[in-house]
């Protein structure tokens, strides 16, 4: 299929960058990938990972400790930029 408009991913840090192939294939072009449970500290390499393979920042949170992220995935990027 073509994705999902709108991917919620409340994951830790580790886990949003090794699995960032995984959770692009369900974004459809032009959808939002919602990246949650990462630590502020932590949200600069989650965002890096994410915009390297080609997603627009759209919007972050901090709440406490705790930081969330929108990133738009752009009409012609598969989610594969980078895969290993």
């Amino acid at each position: 299929g073509r994705g999902f408009d709108v991917v919620a991913a409340n994951l830790l840090a580790d886990l949003l960058i090794s699995e960032r192939d995984r959770l692009l294939a369900r974004v459809a072009p032009g959808g939002v990938i919602l990246l949650a449970g990462i630590l502020e500290s932590q949200f600069p390499v989650v965002a890096s990972a994410y915009m390297a393979a080609g997603l627009e920042p759209l919007r972050a949170v901090t709440q406490g400790e705790w930081r969330s992220g929108a990133f738009r995935r752009p009409l012609g990027v598969s989610g594969q930029a980078h895969s290993r």
